[in-house]
């Protein structure tokens, strides 16, 4: 269900809220069902972003998408996504119009198999596949996001798409992570040596062999089977690399200053001197900064900070009926500075 809180206009909202991907995914599967002999109710049917997910967000999202509430102002930047992957699309269209073929653009590859007595149809859609083999992923994003480079999961869905040309009978000479980075300044790359020259990059993604694709195809096939039927709280929970933990910290940093000197993870110890231990480190650590400072300049304080599960806060739409993400949300309500405001600063 969606809402439109901020009133965009309706054109706005409808491009936001449509689910043309799902829909047309539905409909290509209902073609591969029926020209494989297949019934598209009784077959389980993976598509490979489904199966890089997590199990218990997939199974979350697919048993609440009629009770998941959003509104349109938060997914903004699907205007961007959809309009640059359909410009492209069309563009490889025109180009085969005018002679130039070869490039293929955001084709639904099927193939199936059986497992454990089930159906399993697995499916994926490259956004473009080139004369001489190449796959190209599009990906648009925040420059900060080209800093952390290929993501695991984008490596994943790429090499799912390997193996499904591979079946086919074609080899990929390799596959390219294309970054558009939607707010790339031309004022920053002319000052800044390490901030990126254009406003489209292309970065190589490691290319499997098909053993290690195969092995990973039939892991994530059998993992998701296993809890299509498990009650929510049993699903298994989410890994921190799942969630893109970020643990709780101290930082010191300098008053009326937003960058911190040092920050004391609770990664960076053992589990037994976590706690208590992070705010002293970093106390000590300010106090020795503030001795060695010279008259008028501005103490050393430190500050907590939360740990953060970021996508589970902000790109997991099931995490209202998430047990795991509840357990969490209230344990970190209970830890927050007794002031109330997070992240506030302490004096050491």
């Amino acid at each position: 269900m969606w809402t439109n809180v901020f009133k965009l206009p309706e054109p706005f909202a409808h491009l936001i809220s449509e689910d043309l991907y799902h829909e047309e995914r539905k409909k290509q599967l209902a073609q591969y069902c029926q020209a494989n002999g297949l019934n598209p109710e009784a077959v389980l049917h993976y598509s490979a972003s489904d199966l890089i997910k997590p199990p218990r967000m997939r199974c979350l999202l697919r048993r609440y998408a009629d009770k998941i509430v959003e509104d349109v102002s938060t997914h903004i930047y699907r205007i961007l996504g959809t309009a640059i992957h359909t410009a492209l699309k069309l563009s490889a269209q025109r180009m085969e119009e005018k002679g130039i073929k070869g490039y293929i653009p955001e084709e639904r590859i099927f193939t199936h198999f059986q497992m454990d007595g089930r159906t399993i149809v697995i499916s994926g859609e490259p956004d473009l596949i080139t004369p001489d083999g190449w796959i190209h992923d599009y990906k648009v994003t925040a420059v900060y996001g080209l800093k952390h480079g290929v993501k695991s999961e984008w490596e994943q869905a790429t090499n799912i798409y390997v193996w499904l040309r591979g079946l086919q009978g074609f080899p990929t000479k390799g596959i390219l992570i294309t970054f558009i980075l939607r707010d790339w300044s031309k004022r920053e790359a002319r000052i800044m040596h390490d901030y990126p020259q254009a406003a489209g990059q292309t970065m190589e993604c490691r290319l499997w062999t098909t053993e290690q694709q195969l092995a990973f195809i039939k892991e994530r096939t059998k993992l998701h089977m296993e809890n299509e039927q498990v009650f929510d709280d049993e699903l298994p929970e989410c890994s921190a690399v799942e969630m893109w933990e970020k643990p709780a910290a101290w930082a010191v940093i300098r008053e009326d200053s937003a960058r911190a000197v040092k920050v004391y993870r609770m990664d960076n110890f053992p589990p037994e001197t976590m706690g208590d231990t992070l705010h002293l480190a970093a106390s000590a650590d300010a106090e020795l900064r503030n001795k060695k400072l010279k008259k008028g300049e501005k103490p050393y304080l430190v500050e907590h900070r939360l740990g953060e599960r970021t996508r589970c806060q902000d790109y997991c739409s099931a995490k209202q009926f998430c047990s795991q993400y509840k357990e969490f949300a209230s344990a970190a309500f209970q830890s927050a500075p007794k002031d109330g405001l997070e992240g506030a600063h302490h004096e050491a």
